[in-house]
């Protein structure tokens, strides 16, 4: 369960992380295929699965491509929910902003 959980996160460290964005520039700059595939959370999530796997194995190859698509079902959701919570949070300050900007113009008109 750790290792799924390590892999997960390590995956979206990969796509969403700071510290790797100056690599995913990179491969932008090299390749746009490399590019959207190094911000897509399914796709790295499958091939950290499928790579840990194969280092790993001891069952049939068809395991390596299950433990992939695993990881990136699980990584993509989890990617697919901090978005959506990062949408809110953003919605909610602009609200917040909104409320106040609208507030402090009728203090001053008093």
């Amino acid at each position: 369960m750790i290792t799924i959980i390590g892999l997960i996160g390590l995956t979206i460290i990969l796509t969403n992380g700071l510290i790797t964005e100056a690599f995913r520039k990179w491969l932008y700059s090299k390749n746009d295929f490399l590019g959207e595939a190094a911000e897509c959370s399914l796709c790295i999530g499958f091939w950290m699965g499928a790579v840990y796997s194969y280092c790993y194995r001891q069952e049939p190859i068809v395991q390596d491509i299950l433990y992939g698509a695993m990881i990136a079902v699980l990584a993509y959701l989890i990617d697919f929910v901090l978005d959506n919570l990062r949408a809110k949070n953003e919605l909610l300050w602009w609200e917040s902003s909104q409320t106040k900007s609208t507030s402090g113009e009728e203090d001053d008109s008093k």
